[in-house]
């Protein structure tokens, strides 16, 4: 038999159940970031929106290409270190993701007069939405 729509394997995050619901009832899948004019360069570790630019560390722009690849997804802080600076000590990874999650959104803000495409989860961690 052939089954009609979007079919979802186990495991898949929620995050994907809720586009998929979305779409079967017609509703658009949410932006991107190229759909708000965001753009980052890894070279120059450079953001840029529209015709304005920001400069950012290594760090904030491995952490922020990384949020960007993962977006709609909820990252805890513990995995964010290892996956995105391979660093695998857990004393004081909430601080220091918590600093650099703010500078990102500071740039944000600055950039597009808005910081809410860094979503906090209360107790659970960041989700990229465009």
């Amino acid at each position: 038999f052939r089954i009609e729509g979007t079919v979802l394997k186990k495991p898949f995050p929620y995050e994907r159940l809720g586009e998929a619901v979305r779409e079967a009832l017609g509703h658009p899948r949410r932006g991107s970031a190229a759909d708000i004019g965001l753009e980052l360069d890894l070279k120059s570790n450079t953001l840029r929106v529209a015709d304005r630019s920001a400069h950012l560390t290594n760090i904030e722009a491995s952490l922020l290409s990384y949020l960007m690849e993962h977006q709609g997804e909820i990252l805890q802080p513990r995995d964010l270190l290892v996956d995105v600076w391979q660093y695998h000590e857990p004393a004081g990874a909430g601080t220091l993701v918590r600093a650099h999650v703010s500078n990102l959104r500071r740039k944000l803000r600055d950039l597009t007069g808005s910081d809410d495409v860094i979503q906090t989860i209360r107790g659970k961690g960041y989700r990229f939405v465009a």
